[in-house]
């Protein structure tokens, strides 16, 4: 079956050394010129088959406070492979949107799973890993990067897509409740969540599927 990726997309592939396959082949050295203007029309769509859609959040209470990560993956017919969501002690914002994301792969990959989208509403984060220009970061969100593309060697196809907010609203619910619940969260599991918790994120799943 024929695979299509939204040719948006920059697509990394195992063996192909991290190439931009955009840019001829060459990774993208264009320094970014301005905050990109985000279009908010349209809505979370599945993945392809054989892919996981991970999306991601982090959130930190202060920029840095007290902060988390949240995830979820779902497969091409909506249904959620994983969510996860864990109080990280303090930290800045963009440290736990790489993390989040980082996590996340990992987390896909320990269940079998080798090709991913990966969707988060930072723009930084998303445009310092397709980019791959960690010279004017921290070294710690460096490093953290530099993890992550690790990852990707490591699997058959990854993908990061910046998305507006609207768009990742149970990652963002997830890395929120983290972020809020200040030592006390390590969920990892749809089983493990409080039942009020459930029936937030079981109806933004189902109107996600509806749309």
């Amino acid at each position: 079956m024929s695979i299509n990726i939204d040719l948006g997309d920059q697509v990394i592939v195992k063996n192909l050394n991290l190439k931009d396959s955009r840019q001829g082949g060459r990774p993208s050295n264009s320094p970014s010129h301005g905050k990109q203007r985000v279009c908010r029309d349209g809505r979370w769509s599945p993945p392809p088959t054989r892919f996981l859609k991970i999306n991601t959040d982090g959130s930190s209470r202060g920029n840095p406070g007290h902060a988390g990560i949240g995830a979820i993956g779902r497969s091409d017919d909506g249904d959620a492979v994983f969510l996860l969501f864990v109080y990280k002690g303090e930290h800045s914002n963009n440290l736990m949107e790489a993390l989040a994301i980082k996590v996340a792969i990992e987390r896909g990959c320990s269940l079998g799973w080798w090709n991913f989208i990966c969707e988060s509403d930072s723009q930084i984060v998303v445009d310092m890993l397709n980019n791959q220009r960690l010279d004017n970061v921290s070294w710690q969100l460096a490093s953290l990067a530099r993890q992550i593309l690790g990852l990707c060697r490591l699997v058959d196809s990854v993908s990061f897509r910046h998305i507006p907010r609207e768009w990742n609203r149970v990652a963002d619910c997830l890395a929120k409740w983290a972020s809020e619940n200040v030592g006390e969260w390590n969920i990892n599991g749809r089983d493990e969540l409080p039942a009020q918790y459930c029936e937030i994120i079981d109806q933004m799943l189902l109107e996600d599927r509806s749309l």
